[in-house]
């Protein structure tokens, strides 16, 4: 099996993406502990509100001003293809 430069670009890009956020989540997590303490995952509490808002937004914009196939949101949203 070969693997195409496009699926070699994509790859690129999603490693790229998650060693972003990755670091972005530890460094997150890190202030956090500084901040309040370690009583609580505060970090993770930030980081999985933040994300569940920024989807919340990005599907009610999709869902008001854009047509598009349920496919292709479900796609956005959980990264996978139907």
């Amino acid at each position: 099996m070969f693997i195409t430069r496009q699926q070699m670009e994509t790859f690129v890009l999603i490693s790229l993406g998650a060693i972003v956020g990755a670091n972005l989540r530890y460094w997150l997590s890190l202030w956090a502990v500084d901040a309040v303490g370690k009583t609580f995952p505060w970090g993770t509490l930030i980081i999985n509100f933040t994300g569940s808002a920024l989807l919340g937004v990005f599907t009610g914009f999709l869902g008001t001003n854009i047509m598009c196939l349920v496919g292709a949101l479900i796609g956005v949203l959980i990264g996978s293809r139907l």
